[in-house]
Order: structure tokens, then C-alpha cells, then sequence
């Protein structure tokens, strides 16, 4: 074989490699970068509400909607199998 070939398709194959690491080595290092930004932003922080409960921070609570929530509480519109049907899915 002709040295000038050699020399070619090795440099071919050792630039081919090196293109793999990098590839590979930057996706990873993407992937953890990404994954730390949104951890800042995803947070589950609690903020407490009146009678001891927590909430996620866009959460409103307004006395319509209180009172409507124990209105619904026990009837099968808001708390029978229609409820759990909705969790399960």
C-alpha cells in the first residue's frame, strides 16, 4: 500500500474518533448544565396558607374558591369516583 494512503486513512480515522469524543463529551456536559439551570428554576418551594397548609407558590387562594372547595368536598361532584378516575389518569 502506498504510504501517502496510510497516512490518510489513519488521520481519517484518528480525526473521526476525535470527533466521536467531542461529540459525546459535549452532549454530556450539556446535559448537566441544563439539568442544573432548571433545578434552579423547579424548586418546589412551600409557602404556608391560612390553617397550616402549603401551597406551591402559584397557588391563589381566594374565599370563592375556599368555599367552594368545601362545598364540593363531599358531594360526588368533587371528591367521588370522578376524582380519583381524574387522578389515576
Amino acid at each position: 500500500m502506498d504510504p501517502m494512503i496510510l497516512i490518510l486513512v489513519v488521520g481519517g480515522t484518528l480525526a473521526f474518533v476525535l470527533l466521536v469524543v467531542g461529540i459525546v463529551t459535549s452532549a454530556s456536559s450539556q446535559k448537566t448544565v441544563v439539568d442544573e439551570r432548571l433545578g434552579r428554576y423547579l424548586k418546589e418551594e412551600t409557602v404556608e396558607k391560612k390553617g397550616g397548609k402549603t401551597a406551591k407558590p402559584g397557588d391563589k387562594s381566594t374565599p370563592v374558591g375556599d368555599w367552594l372547595d368545601r362545598r364540593l368536598q363531599g358531594s360526588s361532584w368533587g371528591g367521588g369516583s370522578h376524582a380519583s378516575w381524574l387522578a389515576q389518569t
